[in-house]
């Protein structure tokens, strides 16, 4: 087992007893070195670092090798920054319970292993998040925090999710982002809309040609998120929380998220919670439009309403028309008050993750 010293010792006191056992003065060692006094004395006082041109210097002049002060130089330094690192984590722990719900989470998703000191948390959550400190996690996922007003979010866990989707992209190639590809890959997802189940790959697979990596995240609680898109690197990520998703609502979402690539800057960062109030917020509105367009055109939804006939037989011949699911249309009904939404309710689809 290696020694790990819990006190540091500096190459100034190597040096003082060095003179000591030759009965050199300081002065004398100035002399012999090029030194001055001053410098020497900085050095004996714990003030100044043996640097690699001073060891020199000391082994010419002392007939002790270079190496050794340097060795001494660098166990000091080396000592020293763990210590105060050690000395940083023990003021940090005092943050550990902001991180308790957080923690919880990505153990319960078998994230983490769940551990039972401190320390081992504390070390946890740090390589999770890939920082130095907690308190470098609010600017490394500074999105999260400038979101924080909805409901009673915690802001933390939050940041796990949105850290989880990364760590998830990052595992993968993507090519480069292309916008070409992206506008054409909407048309073919537009075509799997039709598709009620088993279409989690071929959105993954059709938006990863693109250069666009969507990953779906297991909902953490205490966050009322639904989905985040935001650039990572040089590509553009949606991430999706995969709680309580309905055949309309993800691809209304997904539509509306790749809006947002495609019109939007790689500096923009989005974050879509629960019941969403698109209205307020132009860049919202635009997605949000943009979203109806595609899965219904506006100039087929017209003609259809104008028919004033919403039942089943009605609702389930215009879906076909179109190659939509009859959810969709329901849902843009009951958005629009042509129907309820308790009736609208009996065509929607319930989804999950990879089902």
């Amino acid at each position: 087992m290696s020694f790990t010293p819990d006190y540091v010792i500096h190459p100034g006191e190597s040096l003082l007893e060095a003179l000591t056992d030759r009965s050199m003065t300081q002065s004398e060692l100035s002399i012999r070195t090029w030194l001055t006094e001053k410098h020497i004395n900085q050095i004996i006082n714990w003030k100044s670092p043996i640097t690699p041109d001073t060891a020199i210097l000391l082994q010419n002049a002392l007939g002790i090798s270079m190496t050794f002060w340097n060795n001494l130089q660098k166990s000091y330094d080396e000592t020293l920054a763990r210590l105060e690192a050690e000395q940083r984590i023990q003021e940090e722990l005092s943050l550990l319970w902001q991180f308790k719900n957080c923690y919880k989470e990505l153990v319960d998703k078998n994230i983490l292993i769940s551990v039972s000191t401190q320390i081992e948390k504390y070390t946890q959550l740090i390589n999770y998040f890939g920082v130095s400190s907690l308190l470098r996690i609010e600017k490394t996922e500074a999105i999260a925090y400038r979101k924080s007003t909805y409901k009673d979010i915690d802001v933390p866990t939050l940041s796990a999710w949105l850290r989880l989707g990364i760590k998830e992209i990052s595992a993968t190639q993507l090519p480069e982002y292309d916008e070409k590809k992206l506008k054409q890959g909407i048309i073919k997802l537009r075509s799997l809309v039709s598709k009620p189940w088993s279409f989690w790959e071929d959105i993954k697979n059709t938006l990863h040609e693109c250069g666009v990596g969507v990953v779906f995240s297991p909902y953490f609680s205490r966050t009322y998120v639904n989905w985040a898109t935001r650039w990572i690197w040089k590509n553009p990520l949606i991430q999706v929380s995969i709680r309580g998703k309905s055949h309309d609502g993800l691809w209304f979402t997904l539509f509306h998220e790749l809006w947002h690539v495609l019109l939007h800057g790689k500096k923009d960062q989005f974050i879509e919670f629960e019941n969403p109030d698109y209205d307020n917020n132009p860049q919202e509105k635009e997605a949000n439009d943009f979203a109806s367009e595609i899965l219904i055109h506006e100039e087929d939804y017209q003609l259809f309403i104008g028919t004033k006939i919403f039942d089943f037989d009605s609702i389930l011949s215009f879906s076909h028309k179109i190659s939509i699911d009859p959810g969709i249309v329901a849902w843009r009904l009951a958005k629009d008050w042509y129907i309820s939404r308790p009736i609208a309710n009996r065509y929607r689809k319930q989804i999950a993750l990879g089902k």
